[in-house]
């Protein structure tokens, strides 16, 4: 194994195939299953990430212990966690470990595999309209969920819509608290939602909050995030191998990158709270910061790495998937210098990002568009000085500013890419809403 970019995490064999079990766990070679027509199909990606030991440390000894996969970490003083764990979709170490003791699959196993790997489009085709969907800041209440779930909602049209892919962009519930079974619960939804890759990135609900005063059971952020990993990214499931999914390896197994159509598309890890700075009341805030330093300088990596790979694979757009609005700065705070581990307070958390980001794509000058949630209306503009840079708020959460009718959308977004007019388009899949042109400054 020959590493591409020890600083990125990522490797390759020498066949050219992407490994990211490198990092903590060391470069291991993917395993591949193969159908009928001999396509490959690469079980290293999609919603689980890579397949690592998940990490925690002994507060007794400082040491780093290791953890079975499947295993679960548990938070501090909390109730013990569930005795099934819950295991990805797919994945063929999964279904071993689960149903052959032996670890042999039965044939009728290795069928099940190869029908459902034959189910996912293998790849779009180049120079026709490429369309996905997204969906974000929901279900935050049981009636949310029904929605998503019930015949006629949001899940069985999706069925019906011929998708290759769905992306959750964070916020998979309201503030009431972290609890196990509740995240679960939200896992299996989100899971359902399509019969292919389903590809989530975390929102500030979903861990930074669970500390927040509005939760009956608060706890530590950074406790809630080691177990929010573990419960969506334990294990990889089988991803065409022709996407070329990878991810930035054990740290940040959210961020995901792969080639679909004409279109690269990445998901980074970004949230609303400040990015995670703001309300940290469980956990050492220094502590907490640092990691928060971290993670935005892996984010810009990632960035960076995306806008190279789009160049060099001569992808036509370029798609990056967050959860947070770029533009929910205090007024007080805008222009201000970006935070850092030498600037912490009357800093804008998305400086270094927003700009990064509107660098490249001016530069590259390939159709670019930034999909995130977080806060109303539902609308789509040009972001940024240039041409070639679009975002879209996609539908879900609050604003105050939109009409009662169109305050809160639980709904799903298809966007649609052409690349002969080099356009982004979107829509709302049940109420076939289009976007807003134009979106209100300052976020929420």
């Amino acid at each position: 194994m020959l590493p591409i970019d020890s600083q990125k995490r990522i490797w390759t064999n020498s066949e050219g195939q992407v490994n990211t079990l490198g990092g903590l766990a060391g470069p291991q070679t993917p395993t591949l299953l193969k159908d009928k027509n001999k396509s490959k199909v690469n079980t290293l990606g999609g919603l689980a990430g890579p397949q690592t030991p998940t990490l925690l440390k002994d507060k007794n000894k400082s040491k780093v212990k290791g953890l079975k996969p499947w295993a679960l970490p548990k938070p501090a003083g909390k109730a013990p966690m569930p005795s099934q764990t819950h295991p990805p979709r797919f994945g063929t170490d999964g279904i071993r470990n689960l149903c052959c003791p032996d670890s042999q699959l039965t044939l009728g196993m290795v069928l099940f595999l190869s029908l459902l790997v034959l189910l996912i489009p293998s790849q779009g085709i180049s120079g026709t309209t490429t369309r996905f969907a997204v969906i974000g800041d929901l279900p935050y209440t049981p009636e949310q969920a029904d929605k998503l779930t019930r015949k006629g909602g949001i899940a069985d049209s999706l069925s019906q819509q011929g998708l290759p892919f769905v992306i959750h962009y964070g916020d998979f519930k309201k503030r009431e608290g972290c609890q196990q079974p509740l995240m679960q619960q939200r896992r299996e939804q989100i899971y359902a939602l399509h019969k292919g890759p389903v590809f989530y990135t975390p929102g500030d609900n979903d861990w930074t909050d669970c500390d927040s005063s509005h939760s009956g059971s608060s706890q530590s952020e950074l406790e809630s995030l080691a177990w929010l990993r573990s419960l969506f990214f334990p294990q990889p499931y089988p991803i065409p191998a022709n996407w070329g999914f990878r991810s930035q390896g054990p740290k940040l197994p959210e961020n995901g990158q792969w080639l679909y159509g004409d279109l690269l598309f990445s998901t980074l890890h970004i949230v609303g709270t400040k990015n995670g700075r703001a309300k940290i009341k469980k956990d050492k805030k220094r502590q907490a910061l640092l990691q928060v330093d971290q993670r935005d300088r892996d984010n810009l990596i990632w960035l960076e790495s995306a806008f190279d790979r789009a160049k060099k694979e001569r992808a036509k757009g370029l798609v990056f998937v967050i959860h947070a609005d770029l533009e929910a700065v205090k007024k007080a705070h805008k222009g201000a210098r970006a935070c850092s581990e030498k600037v912490r307070k009357k800093c804008d958390p998305y400086q270094l990002f927003r700009s990064q980001l509107m660098k490249k794509a001016e530069a590259l000058g390939k159709p670019t568009l930034l999909i995130h949630g977080d806060t109303g209306p539902y609308c789509l503009e040009q972001y940024g000085q240039g041409k070639s840079l679009w975002r879209l708020n996609a539908a879900g959460d609050v604003s105050l500013t939109d009409p009662p009718d169109r305050a809160y959308l639980v709904d799903a977004t298809i966007v649609s890419f052409d690349p002969e007019k080099q356009r982004f388009s979107a829509q709302t899949l049940l109420s076939q809403r289009i976007p807003a042109k134009g979106c209100p400054k300052g976020g929420k």
